[in-house]
């Protein structure tokens, strides 16, 4: 946090859910909740195999998803991957 108190002008919070993205197994949501980005995505019914194989995707956004949240008027992107290997 910036120390002149700039962080709450920043990253207003803490902030309802603002977007949710469908994804091909169920929403991803993204806020800003008390000075974090909080991102919830679904996990996957069973783990698949990766594109290259050497992991299991057990959760994902399925690519950079554009969300509703906003820094310094700048949109802000999400792209997140679980896996296990």
């Amino acid at each position: 946090m910036p120390a002149d108190g700039r962080f709450g002008a920043l990253y207003p919070c803490p902030v309802e859910v603002l977007h949710m993205a469908e994804s091909k197994e169920g929403v991803m949501r993204a806020v800003i909740d008390g000075g974090e980005i909080v991102i919830r995505v679904p996990l996957e019914p069973e783990p698949k195999p990766s594109s290259s194989g050497k992991s299991l995707i057990v959760a994902s956004s399925r690519g950079n998803v554009r969300t509703a949240l906003e820094v310094v008027g700048k949109p802000v992107y999400v792209g997140v991957t679980a896996y296990a290997r």
